[in-house]
């Protein structure tokens, strides 16, 4: 499956995931709001249809959509490569993540899509490859979607849309 890399006009961001995962980090902080970013590991791979039976609850004869919180998810999708390479996985993406967007959940995401077994094959995979992963989540009442590539030996955004 094909999945088409282009963003909506957004804006260019050229900076390490984790700088920008530690500046939106610390806005959240002084801000009475939760945020998808921060350094934790901590998170659970779910699948596409898992993941949307979860966004939806039952309330009073109204469907809600539940967008943040503890059963919510990320969700991430992995195009092709910058060098034609289609992920090998069979799951249908986009998948879930119920953790943190940073370099960690980058990484998990590229091993996921291409269903790499080392962390040796995926270093080469990512250097030779340039992967890039598209985190989408709801923030201040709308969907937005983060453009991150690996460039040489880190995680940089390129668009947040």
């Amino acid at each position: 499956m094909r999945i088409d890399c282009a963003m909506n006009a957004g804006i260019e961001i050229h900076m390490r995931l984790d700088d920008y995962v530690r500046e939106m980090e610390s806005r959240g902080r002084n801000s009475a709001r939760q945020t998808r970013f921060g350094l934790s590991s901590e998170g659970q791979y779910v699948d596409s249809w898992e993941m949307n039976i979860r966004r939806i609850g039952y309330c009073a004869n109204t469907y809600v959509t539940r967008d943040f919180g503890s059963e919510s998810c990320l969700q991430i999708a992995v195009p092709a490569t910058e060098t034609g390479i289609e992920p090998t996985t069979l799951n249908p993406q986009p998948f879930g993540w119920t953790g943190k967007i940073n370099e960690h959940s980058a990484e998990l995401a590229i091993w996921w899509a291409f269903d790499l077994l080392s962390d040796g094959e995926a270093r080469q995979f990512m250097k030779d490859n340039k992967p890039v992963v598209l985190f989408r989540f709801y923030e201040s009442g709308r969907y937005r979607e983060l453009e991150v590539k690996f460039k040489g030996d880190v995680w940089m955004v390129e668009k947040i849309s």
